[in-house]
């Protein structure tokens, strides 16, 4: 009797759930399951487009054919990279890959929206871009939207540059804001006179870990670190974990923000900027919201002869931050830490260190100041000889 009772309630159960298919097959703009340009299955109606808001699961070898890249050092890769950046575009966006070797490039490889390009190490035996271009060795193109590049080295001759994410001449899809771009574990070394490591121009919300930008050429030292640069969007929205912009003795600027509109919200943490002037802020527009937490700064002049090393210069400032950090300035007479220049506002100072700083720890060159900001007294050590506050009257004190 039990048998027959569960017999005719399995029998009941089958005949209802192919009742259910029958009716969801017959009701129309439904969802059904279709394979996607990357013939992966994908939950989409059948009137609807599938939408690139995130990298597909598609991964392309730069080595495998019909790509062929040789990856020697000798052979010129570029079309071979290019190639598979493309093809990975027209395919709806996924990741390119840089096995372990050298790569030689003559011209820019130029990035679209949805691309991921990785590598295995940015170490000196890692995936190497050897750029022997006169340009970027990398640049985001189209709307400049999610593009990502980790575990990558970029190497340069002195004449050229890193990577340059966003575009000021570009014409972005639908006026679109550039943005939600990243770079982990990245280094571009041999950066010349002149030159930039990393630029960022007119893009927002950008993530940087494991970031360094500073390495001289060795016959040609100097160049930026990290430039941040906004003349018709507003970039800001940028973060950077345990990076290092510029180097000393190789590099002219570490860190600059500027641009020709506002610029805000920049937030550097357990970062590393050296140069001749290791961050300079706000030259020719106002940056706001600026802050640097647990920051290592190192100054002196490069061919040793300048008798005015600066390691934070400050112009248009708006609110920011600057906590934990140490100054280091090896001694070099009538250094100084952080000068103002211009306007400077709701900007505080707090937990600072100073090594070899002999001048100045806080020096006022004409700036605007107002006595909403906290500016305290840091703690001297390694023989500074700095006073903590040159140009000012009781402000700050």
């Amino acid at each position: 009797m039990k048998k027959n009772i569960a017999i005719i309630v399995l029998s009941i159960t089958v005949i209802c759930l192919a009742v259910s298919l029958l009716l969801h097959n017959n009701q129309p703009n439904t969802a059904s399951v279709k394979l996607n340009k990357n013939n992966l299955l994908s939950p989409y109606k059948d009137n609807e487009q599938e939408e690139n808001t995130k990298l597909n699961e598609l991964a392309i070898n730069v080595k495998d054919s019909p790509f062929d890249a040789k990856g020697d050092g000798k052979q010129d890769d570029t079309k071979a990279i290019q190639g598979a950046i493309d093809h990975a575009s027209e395919m709806g966006g996924g990741s390119v890959l840089l096995p372990l070797s050298t790569y030689k490039i003559t011209s820019t490889l130029y990035v679209p929206d949805n691309i991921a390009l990785i590598g295995l190490s940015h170490g000196k035996k890692g995936s190497i871009i050897q750029n022997e271009g006169n340009g970027f060795a990398i640049q985001t193109t189209g709307g400049h939207k999610r593009v990502n590049v980790k575990n990558v080295r970029i190497e340069l001759n002195g004449r050229n540059n890193g990577i340059h994410l966003g575009n000021v001449k570009s014409k972005l899809t639908n006026d679109s804001i550039p943005g939600e771009m990243g770079l982990r574990h990245i280094t571009v070394a041999g950066i010349g006179k002149g030159k930039i490591g990393i630029k960022i121009s007119n893009a927002s919300h950008v993530n940087m870990v494991d970031v360094r930008a500073g390495y001289g050429a060795v016959d040609n030292p100097g160049g930026h670190g990290l430039f941040i640069y906004a003349d018709k969007y507003n970039s800001g929205v940028i973060v950077a974990y345990d990076c290092t912009f510029g180097r000393v003795d190789a590099s002219t600027v570490g860190l600059e923000i500027d641009g020709k509109v506002n610029l805000d919200t920049f937030n550097f943490n357990g970062c590393y900027f050296g140069g001749e002037l290791p961050i300079r802020i706000g030259l020719n527009t106002y940056v706001r919201n600026v802050n640097f937490v647990g920051t290592h700064i190192e100054a002196r002049d490069t061919n040793r002869k300048s008798p005015h090393t600066k390691m934070v210069e400050l112009y248009n400032v708006i609110g920011g931050n600057f906590i934990g950090v140490s100054l280091i300035g090896f001694g070099e007479r009538n250094n100084r830490g952080f000068v103002f220049k211009r306007d400077v506002e709701k900007v505080n100072f707090m937990g600072i260190e100073a090594n070899g700083v002999m001048s100045a720890i806080y020096a006022n060159e004409g700036a605007k100041l107002k006595d909403d900001s906290i500016l305290q007294e840091a703690k001297l050590t390694g023989h500074s000889q700095a006073v903590q506050f040159k140009g000012f009257d009781k402000f700050g004190k």
